[in-house]
């Protein structure tokens, strides 16, 4: 079960219970059908009706499983969204998405052994049998098979299309959906043929046609990703070929290619080749075409990986444009060699047209001067130098009335209105549609007469309640204009035959809400109305929050106005806005001429290009993890998927021996089931969730026990209703299993939010059916020894069985109901608490260090907080670092959940990385958001142009402060607060030297992409070789990133090694490993140490508070490059990549130290001028202003 936005607990409820109807439903019919194909063997003459009894329930059955399956893709599941359906499946009713490919799996598998139940009777001839009982196991495999090959499916491709030398790429499939249903029909046609008593190898026949669609679209994958890796692999040479000048580029993940469609002519008439980029396949594929079709055919390319971007970086590039404010925009800004611009895709006075995260990209292409004041105006700070006036050159297109239209008005044609609402945006402060309203709105505009063009804008079609809107207003225009004959627009004819400009030239008026169609309608000079939004029933209010209004006719919410201003709106010639709405046109569209209006933006473009490219170039890293899909995961599914097919044989190999009448047949049963059993048990123990791939198998086992003790015991009626409960019991399992993995609020310290997660009984209740159908084949061999009735101890098994699950199902549906309705309480628990401040973590990686070395300071404030996360395995890591703390922690998955947790106590937000969803609460305005990074170097990291989203910019230093502008980031100087460096309040100053120094080694990471790689530990095994050989105690502590790299983690070991055996040799106590990087500090470290060797770190200007000497090891510049990137090595001493001046190097570190007196002027420098020992001092008075609402100078 998933959870996407804010669902009613009652909604949640309803639909578990409805789905575990269902399930039982489906599973009490097959169960029912089996048992009374065994039952009915007994029957002495005529008809077998039990057979035939079985055939129909295996066919009521397959009609249910496919009635279920979806004829859609989820629409919050954006992969799935990708295989959309061919033209037979449009036919059907089927839009795209997988259907039922994967679903159902173990009630399928049920299915498929009440074919062997109808074809193995006691007296069926082997050679029946066995190809019967082959074809069957044909059929459960192909179902077994089926989550893997979903998964296939899932796996991310890149994407190339319209790229001079690129391969094409095979289209997707088409045919997903149809694979389950082909599956049932061919079961149900097995099932047939297993009643009517035909040949086993007409069964086999059918499955192994069955298993055809499958093989074909596994071999259908295979071919497209090899095409897709051989194209990543040319794909940096195939754009150096090409030689773009800019790219366009998107990082939405869904379809969104509207607002790419509306640049491609502009950007194109600059004359200058470019490429569409995404991040996403489904962008990628939806603009393909357009861009395909274009006057100027423009390449597309997804680089769904951060590190794929490297592979499209060419020196021919030179700016980028960005048509959102996507969270993913931050992985191209972080390339300074392009000049990054922002486009947009519509003007407005709503919150996305000043948002915050705007200020990190170069330049802000704006369409007039009230999109420049817009930002100031609502407390975002911009460098001016950004913003460049263009005009919105999509609107060159719309026109004035027409002077026969204005005649036709005058002499009573009837109003043609456009009524264009916006959506509802994501949260709270983009809710600002007018649909909630839009009937009553339609109906009094159809009470005059008039025409209407309704285009709702296309995301209302993501909200059901909103379609819902939607369709009933094109079914009132279409009663209307059938009754009248008024020429209405609605659907198609107004949302795809037209576009938005087209309509706004078919219509007289239009009536909107705070949307950017309002900014475009002024440029034909036409009347418009707005209606507020429900915050602001004052028309002084609407003014002053939505300027563009004072040029309309206001419309209340509520629609109390709404006569009088249709009244005013529709009369011809009573226009006593039309000179206000020229001033503001020129305000919001530019005072550009009509003619030769989108030259402005042309010239613009041309110019962006033309900005030379920066000396450095350097990339700044991503603290959000990985993208790509490990050895592990894929050894895990394959390791999954043979235990389900060794399973599963097993199983049906049980079934079809406890089929027969012979001892033989039932022991080979029994040993076949008891192996099962415990290659299932082995799979099942130890893991906290089932692997839901066996509830198949142990579906069929549970079946097997059952039906081998009603061959032994006819007639067996006890056994059967034994065995169709313990199926029902095993179906009420995976409920319960759905409950409980329903997350709702996943929280820690926070009380009346925080549930339980699965006991130890829960995670062992797939092993329960497990025990009853060994105890079941058990009892079944005891009754080829006796020949008493056994069918009622399998029944006493059912019942035992069933009451375990009934005991767990009550607690389950109260966790359920309970995590549903915990997301209702959020805000209450929250204020209860009354957090003043958040600490936000957007990463998948880094916790434990990142947010560990703020932590204590945090404590400090004195003030409650709240740490937010958006990965559940941080949310661990972050659980542990709290502990014994009361450090509230919630973990918040969705935009919107997100909201949820912005109280109005909540003044400040503090951020310790990069992660790409910072943006998505650096959005909430009346939070000062606060960039604190997790260091201080001279990396890229620590100058990405990003960081000019956040309000203010806690600086340790003037270096950080210079490190922006020396890079070409422009970042006001209002947003800088110098507060020093609090970790390094526990470094302690130099001692005397010691006869035998101590020289710490702390290499950094290597970055994820090439051009950031500045770590010396290539060179380690040297460096450390050099010390030991000086009669130096080392400690080596290594970044912790770097053990995510294998080339890195056996450089690493083999450093260990060195100091092991120099260890064992003289003794001396060198520390590395878990000694150096858990059980001490980096700040220990540097007490513990006299020197230290290092790269480009943060821990250079940290260890600077010691006083200590320091070397930085100039990889992959020359010395004097370093010291011109890294002001701090001045007052180190610089080791040349190659090592040749080491031993020279090393004599200054440790013995002459000529630099001394420079240390402590650079340590000013980079950590502010408080002593050392009030380091942390800063930080915590500057973060009590602002929360007492003083401005912090």
């Amino acid at each position: 079960m998933s959870r996407t936005g804010i669902e009613r607990p009652a909604a949640v409820e309803g639909r578990w219970k409805a789905a575990t109807a269902a399930d039982l439903g489906v599973a009490a019919v097959l169960v029912a059908a089996c048992c009374c194909v065994r039952l009915g063997a007994g029957a002495d003459a005529g008809i077998d009706w039990g057979r035939w009894i079985g055939l129909a329930g295996l066919l009521a059955a397959a009609i249910w499983l496919v009635l279920r399956f979806p004829r859609t893709a989820d629409p919050e599941d954006l992969r799935e969204s990708l295989y959309r359906a061919g033209p037979l499946g449009r036919r059907w009713g089927i839009a795209g998405g997988f259907g039922g490919l994967g679903r159902f799996g173990a009630l399928r598998m049920a299915a498929a052994v009440a074919v062997l139940i109808l074809a193995v009777d006691p007296s069926a001839p082997a050679g029946r049998t066995v190809p019967a009982t082959v074809g069957v196991i044909g059929l459960v495999l192909t179902v077994a098979v089926e989550p893997f090959v979903v998964r296939l499916l899932r796996l991310p491709a890149p994407f190339v299309s319209g790229l001079p030398g690129a391969a094409t790429l095979p289209n997707r499939t088409r045919a997903a959906w149809w694979i389950a249903p082909i599956g049932l029909l061919g079961t149900v046609a097995a099932g047939i043929i297993a009643a009517a008593g035909l040949s086993g190898w007409l069964i086999l026949l059918i499955s192994v046609l069955g298993a055809v669609p499958v093989a074909l679209l596994i071999r259908q994958v295979r071919d497209r990703r090899r095409v897709a890796a051989e194209l990543r692999r040319r794909l940096p040479e195939a754009v150096q070929a090409y030689r773009p000048e800019f790219l366009l580029y998107t990082a939405r993940p869904d379809d969104a290619s509207y607002q790419l469609q509306m640049w491609l002519p502009y950007l194109a008439r600059a004359g200058r080749r470019f490429m569409i980029i995404t991040r996403e396949e489904l962008p990628a594929e939806a603009i393909a075409p357009v861009a395909a079709a274009s006057d100027v055919q423009v390449p597309v390319v997804c680089c769904r990986s951060v590190a794929d971007l490297d592979l499209i970086m060419t020196d021919s590039l030179r700016a980028a444009f960005y048509v959102n404010a996507s969270s993913g925009n931050g992985a191209l800004i972080r390339y300074h060699q392009l000049t990054h611009v922002y486009l947009g895709h519509g003007d407005s006075d709503k919150p996305p047209s000043y948002n915050p995260t705007h200020a990190m990209y170069d330049q802000i292409f704006t369409a007039g001067p009230a999109a420049n004041r817009r930002y100031a105006e609502h407390g975002v700070l911009i460098d001016e130098s950004k913003f460049r006036v263009v005009g919105r050159p999509q609107v060159e297109v719309i026109t004035p009335a027409a002077p026969e239209r204005i005649a036709a008005r005058a002499a009573g044609a009837a109003p043609v209105v456009l009524y264009a609402p916006t959506w509802r945006g994501h949260v709270s402060e983009t809710a600002l549609s007018s649909l909630d309203r839009a009937e009553a709105l339609v109906d009094a505009l159809l009470h005059r007469g008039a025409e209407v063009i309704f285009r709702p804008h296309p995301f209302s079609y993501e909200d059901q309640v909103d379609t819902a809107v939607i369709e009933r207003i094109k079914q009132t225009l279409a009663e209307d204009a059938r009754r009248t004959g008024r020429r209405h627009r609605y659907g198609p004819a107004a949302e795809t035959e037209l576009d938005a400009f087209g309509c706004m030239n078919a219509a007289d008026v239009m009536i909107s809400d705070v949307s950017s169609v309002v900014s475009d309608f002024l440029f034909s000079a036409k009347p418009f109305a707005m209606v507020a939004p429900p915050t602001t029933p004052d028309d002084a209010d609407f003014v002053a929050d939505y300027p563009v209004a004072r040029a309309g006719y206001l419309i209340d919410h509520d629609l109390d106005r709404l006569d009088s201003v249709l009244d005013e709106l529709l009369t011809p010639g009573e226009d006593r806005l039309a000179g206000t709405r020229a001033a503001v046109r020129a305000d919001y569209l530019g005072d550009a001429p009509v003619d030769g209006y989108a030259d402005v933006f042309v010239d613009a473009v041309r110019v962006a290009c033309d900005v030379p490219a920066p000396q450095v170039a350097e990339v700044a890293e991503s603290d959000d993890g990985s993208t790509t899909i490990g050895r592990d995961t894929v050894r895990r599914n394959l390791d999954s998927l043979a235990r389900t097919i060794i399973t599963g044989i097993l199983a049906v190999l049980a079934l079809a021996g406890g089929s027969g009448t012979g001892t033989a047949g039932v022991w080979i049963g029994a040993v076949a089931a008891l192996i099962a059993v415990l290659v299932a048990g082995l799979t099942l123990t130890g893991r906290m969730r089932a692997d839901t791939t066996l509830d198949g198998p142990r579906l069929i086992l549970l079946l097997s026990s059952g039906v081998s003790l009603i061959n032994s015991d006819l007639p067996g009626a006890a056994a059967g209703v034994g065995v169709l409960i313990m199926t029902l019991a095993l179906v009420t399992e995976w409920a319960v299993r759905q409950a409980w993995s329903y997350p709702g609020v996943i929280a820690d310290n926070l009380p009346g939010l925080t549930l339980p997660g699965p006991s130890r009984m829960v995670a062992r209740l797939p092993l329960v059916a497990l025990v009853a159908a060994a105890v079941g084949w058990l009892v079944t061999l005891l009754s080829t020894l006796v020949t008493a009735p056994l069918g009622w101890l399998l029944l006493a098994i059912g019942v035992g069985y069933a009451a375990v699950m009934i005991t767990v199902v009550g607690p389950a549906r109260t966790r359920l109901v309970a995590a549903a309705t915990a997301e209702d309480e959020v805000p209450a628990v929250l204020q209860r608490i009354g957090p003043e401040f958040c600490v936000y973590f957007g990463s998948g990686i880094g916790a434990s260090y990142q947010i560990g070395m703020w932590l204590p300071y945090f404590l400090r404030i004195g003030r409650p907080f709240v740490i937010i996360t958006r990965s559940l395995p941080m949310l661990e890591e972050i659980r542990q670092l709290t502990r014994g703390t009361d450090v509230p922690v919630l973990y918040r998955a969705t935009l919107r959940s997100l909201e949820e947790a912005v109280v109005p106590s909540l003044k400040l937000a503090f951020y310790v990385n990069n992660a790409v969803r910072n943006t998505h609460l650096i959005e909430r305005r009346e939070l000062t958001h606060i960039w604190l990074n997790h260091g201080d170097s001279e990396k890229p990291a620590c100058y990405n142009p990003v960081h000019a989203i956040y309000d203010l910019i806690f600086a340790a230093g003037q270096a950080a402060v210079d490190r922006y502008a020396r890079h070409g980031v422009t970042i006001p100087e209002q947003k800088f607060r110098i507060v020093g460096r609090p970790q390094t309040e526990v470094i302690r100053p130099a001692a005397e030297r010691a006869d035998e120094p101590t020289v710490l080694y702390a290499p950094t990471w290597q970055g994820p992409y090439a051009d950031s790689r500045v770590y010396s530990l290539p060179v380690g095994q040297q460096i450390v070789d050099a010390l030991l050989a000086r009669g130096v105690r080392v400690i080596f502590r290594a970044h912790p990133f770097n053990y995510r790299f294998d080339a890195d983690r056996r450089l690493i070991a083999e450093i260990g090694e060195l100091l092991a055996a120099d260890r064992d040799r003289t003794g001396r106590q060198h520390l590395w490993g878990d000694a150096a990087e858990q059980q001490l500090t980096v700040e220990e470290c540097f007490n513990a140490s006299d020197a230290m060797i290092t790269d480009v770190s943060a821990v250079i200007s940290d260890y600077l508070a010691s006083g200590k000497p320091f070397a930085v090891v100039a990889v992959g510049r020359t010395e004097d490059e370093l010291v011109a990137e890294a002001p701090a090595a001045a007052a180190g001493y610089t080791i040349a990549e190659d090592l040749t001046d080491l031993e020279p190097t090393l004599e200054e570190l440790l013995i002459t130290d000529p630099l001394a007196a420079d240390r402590e002027r650079v340590r000013v420098y980079y950590l502010g001028d408080r002593p050392t020992a009030r380091a942390a001092d800063g930080f915590v008075d500057a973060t009590h202003r602002l929360l007492a609402g003083a401005v912090v100078g």
